[in-house]
């Protein structure tokens, strides 16, 4: 279904938490963090010159009771693009929900693809591989991951119109990330 759906897209943006300074930049605050990254990750699929106004969920799982994240990510969005781009920000339990569950298996299989290039693990024949090789031939993936280029070289980015990975390593103050994309 989802690669039958034409506005369907999976994007994600990958933290690797070893190779960024979550002290220096964000106090240790991975309520900022997260924040930061989820506008950081919308703009990436929102176009400035676009006239979409979209919806966004997503997990409850990190988020405290009490604490809004859809008044600030909305906020920011709106206010970044000078006019209503979200209008509604949903948060739920991804277990109550085929879309997040869908999402979930989603960065599963870029994730376990992941750990194989960085020889974390070993790919096995099991049902993440089984996914991770659906997602491949329906992706038209030439070198069997996400992150080798048709070189044959490793990449951080990966990006066609339905899917969209990004590894970020951190080159410019990740604190910014709300001030620096257009």
């Amino acid at each position: 279904a989802f690669f039958k759906d034409r506005s369907a897209v999976f994007s994600s943006v990958i933290l690797k938490k070893d190779e960024l300074d979550f002290k220096s930049y964000f106090n240790n605050d991975l309520l900022r963090v997260y924040r930061s990254f989820t506008v950081d990750l919308i703009k990436r699929n929102v176009g400035s010159g676009d006239n979409q106004i979209c919806t966004i969920m997503a997990d409850d799982y990190f988020y405290p009771d009490g604490m809004d994240l859809e008044l600030a990510t909305r906020g920011i969005i709106n206010d970044h693009y000078k006019k209503v781009v979200v209008a509604g920000f949903l948060q739920i339990n991804s277990k109550s929900s085929d879309l997040l569950q869908l999402t979930d298996l989603l960065l599963g299989a870029v994730l376990y693809d992941l750990k194989i290039q960085d020889n974390i693990i070993k790919k096995h024949p099991n049902l993440k591989s089984k996914l991770l090789n659906f997602l491949q031939q329906k992706l038209s993936i030439e070198n069997e991951s996400f992150f080798i280029n048709k070189q044959g070289d490793r990449q951080d980015k990966f990006l066609k119109e339905k899917f969209k990975i990004t590894i970020f390593r951190g080159t410019k103050d990740p604190s910014k990330l709300n001030k620096n994309r257009p």
